[in-house]
């Protein structure tokens, strides 16, 4: 399981690609600004967000991205109040 506090941009890896093909992902706090988006990384380290991998905080999403794939959260656009906890686990 994750649990952590994101107050500036930047990617968070969040699921570790070998324990499941699907994560819950539950965000509560304050955005500030912030846009999260859930994606992953390709070889040449692009980020690639998954199809509607926007999510807001106060939300909560089941994501199935299959086993081998380590699913990072990119944060945009924080501000000084900006503070979302994040809390990812298998599902």
């Amino acid at each position: 399981m994750t649990n952590i506090i994101i107050t500036t941009n930047g990617d968070y890896r969040i699921v570790k690609p070998r324990y499941s093909g699907s994560s819950c992902i539950y965000l509560t706090g304050t955005a500030g600004g912030a846009t999260v988006k859930l994606g992953f990384l390709d070889n040449a380290a692009a980020f690639h967000e998954f199809v509607d991998g926007t999510i807001t905080v106060d939300e909560q999403v089941l994501l199935t991205h299959g086993y081998g794939v380590e699913v990072l959260v990119r944060i945009e656009g924080a501000t000084g109040t900006t503070s979302i906890n994040l809390v990812a686990t298998a599902a």
